[in-house]
């Protein structure tokens, strides 16, 4: 999916960027949570890989990941439930007392979100960084 997008800041690594209402945005299922747009402070990280030469308060677009946010739904909260649903009723099925089962269930939840941490520090914040593919010449309908 492509989206427009202000150039606020740029450094040696990433370019800023402020998100812009996308046409899509008011059919979308979880606009109201989404947190890209209507706040005028959040900035975006993104790459620009194809080397533009980019100046603040020009727009772009770029390319995010088709169906990230499940992704990341997925890995943030079903994983976890998994791992103490699977640990609790294996371990109560081994005979083992319902509070044990579920303490231990949950130590196994907080232990999966321990990796995802790691995970989401490592390959997560390279991996999934929105890139730059054009530059827009001028965008003069958009009022900021």
């Amino acid at each position: 999916m492509n989206e427009l997008m202000r150039i606020v800041d740029i450094d040696e690594e990433y370019v800023y960027l402020q998100a812009l209402e996308a046409s899509n945005c008011s059919s979308c299922a979880i606009k109201g949570s989404c947190n890209l747009t209507g706040d005028p402070n959040r900035k975006i990280k993104a790459i620009n890989s194809n080397k533009l030469d980019l100046n603040r308060n020009e727009f772009v677009y770029i390319k995010k990941i088709d169906s990230l946010e499940s992704k990341v739904a997925f890995i943030m909260y079903g994983i976890p439930l998994l791992t103490m649903v699977i640990i609790t009723v294996l371990l109560f099925s081994f005979g083992l007392n319902e509070i044990i089962s579920f303490i231990l269930g949950l130590t196994g939840m907080l232990i999966s979100y321990y990796f995802i941490h790691l995970y989401d520090k490592k390959v997560a914040k390279t991996k999934y960084v929105p890139e730059i593919i054009e530059k827009v010449g001028i965008y003069k309908t958009f009022q900021i």
